[in-house]
């Protein structure tokens, strides 16, 4: 409640949704071993099952959206598959400036 009082709350409600953002990714990465769980191995299997599918189609432009939690593993799958990674580029999705 103290952060919808304060001057900019927009930015303090990010903030704190930031944080447990992050603590979620520490969750996620204790939870995934071997082969994966639901919440993303499997799903990740799926999403690239659909990516091999459309490959095998013709299509050469393909996009997967899935959020970060599925990076991880889905890099992990991509390189078995022989995917080669080529570029990162990080993009702004919130603007946080830092806290007084």
């Amino acid at each position: 409640m103290k952060i919808l009082t304060m001057k900019d709350s927009s930015t303090e409600l990010k903030r704190m949704i930031a944080q447990e953002f992050d603590s979620v990714e520490d969750i996620m990465a204790g939870m995934e071993t071997g082969d994966g769980t639901v919440l993303v191995g499997e799903r990740n299997k799926v999403a690239l099952g659909v990516m091999d599918k459309e490959i095998a189609a013709g299509k050469k432009r393909i996009a997967i959206f899935y959020g970060a939690a599925h990076l991880g593993d889905m890099e992990e799958r991509l390189l078995k598959k022989g995917f080669k990674r080529t570029k990162v580029e990080w993009l702004k999705a919130w603007d946080l400036p830092h806290a007084k």
